[in-house]
């Protein structure tokens, strides 16, 4: 894998937690390709899946104050072809609750990604918590 594609793919995730978090849904969306799986909370594939999951977690999170913000490190990527690579990232989410100081960690755990390049570049094949 050359440094070109690495970077790339290295953006693409830390674009994942920035749209999510500010709830740029329609900008997260063309994060995945059109047949994406996604396994966090609940299972989706495809974007319309996908896209309905995202929207009512997002809903619920703003209704109850919530600001979520996924912290993502420590990458290994593994190049399987040319177009496809497996990609494991830590990752740590915390809420931050309207009108309380602290935050509340939600999760720690690692992702579990395929990617692949696509005409529009690198895209999320898999998600998986």
């Amino acid at each position: 894998m050359n440094v070109e594609d690495k970077l790339a793919i290295l953006d693409l995730i830390s674009r994942y937690s920035y749209t999510y978090d500010e709830n740029l849904i329609d900008e997260f969306m063309t994060l995945f390709t059109d047949d994406a799986e996604v396994d966090l909370l609940t299972y989706s594939k495809g974007l319309e899946e996908i896209r309905k999951q995202v929207e009512e977690r997002r809903k619920y999170l703003s209704d109850n104050g919530i600001q979520p913000r996924h912290h993502q490190t420590i990458t290994v990527l593994t190049e399987v072809s040319e177009n496809r690579v497996h990609g494991k990232t830590y990752v740590l989410l915390t809420w931050y609750h309207k009108g309380r100081s602290e935050l509340e960690l939600r999760y720690s755990g690692m992702y579990d990604d395929e990617f692949i390049k696509t005409d529009a570049g690198w895209k999320f094949h898999k998600r998986i918590s």
